[in-house]
C-alpha cells in the first residue's frame, strides 16, 4: 500500500517521508520552517503564523505536523521562489536572487 501512495508524490515529499516517517515532531518541524528552535516554532504557532497545521496526538506530549504537508509546503514554497533566509535563519521576503 505504501509503495502506491509514494508513487502518487513527488520524489522530494517521497524522501522525507523515508527521511522523518509521517509525522514530524516539534523539533524537525522547526528545523524543517527554518525556524531557529521548537521556541521559535511555538511563539509562531501561538502567533498563528505558521504555513502549515499542527496537532497534539493523544497520550503524547507536544505539538506535530504531518511530513507530507511540510515537505509539500517546501516544495512549493521553493518552487515559487518566496522562500528566503537571512543568516540565523529568519526570514526576510525583500531579499532577491540578485542579492544571493
Amino acid at each position: 500500500m505504501l509503495q502506491n501512495d509514494e508513487a502518487r508524490l513527488s520524489p522530494t515529499v517521497t524522501w522525507y517521508l523515508r527521511e522523518f516517517g509521517p509525522i514530524l515532531n516539534s523539533s524537525d518541524a522547526a528545523k524543517l520552517l527554518g525556524y531557529r528552535n521548537r521556541e521559535a516554532l511555538r511563539q509562531a504557532r501561538l502567533g498563528r503564523r505558521l504555513p502549515i497545521p499542527m496537532f497534539q496526538i493523544s497520550d503524547r506530549r507536544g505539538w506535530f505536523a504531518a511530513t507530507t504537508i511540510v515537505a509539500s509546503w517546501i516544495e512549493s514554497t521553493i518552487q515559487n521562489g518566496t522562500l528566503h533566509h537571512q543568516a540565523g535563519g529568519t526570514k526576510d521576503s525583500s531579499v532577491t536572487e540578485d542579492d544571493a
